[in-house]
């Protein structure tokens, strides 16, 4: 991720993220946020957005 916001280069930019991992792991939210920090050029404002996906069933 954060090779792709550094190569961008854009000033302000959201990052979603889907999936259980992120979801249920109580503390990879915390190590996603701490390490983008470490690893963004300094210039860049990054916010992650946790992307929820909701499955209709259609039953005919």
């Amino acid at each position: 991720i954060a090779c792709v916001l550094n190569r961008v280069r854009k000033r302000n930019m959201v990052v979603g993220i889907d999936g259980s991992t992120y979801k249920y792991h109580p503390f990879f939210d915390f190590w996603v946020h701490d390490k983008l920090k470490e690893l963004v050029d300094p210039g860049l404002k990054v916010g992650i957005a946790y992307i929820s996906l909701i499955n209709f069933i259609i039953v005919r």
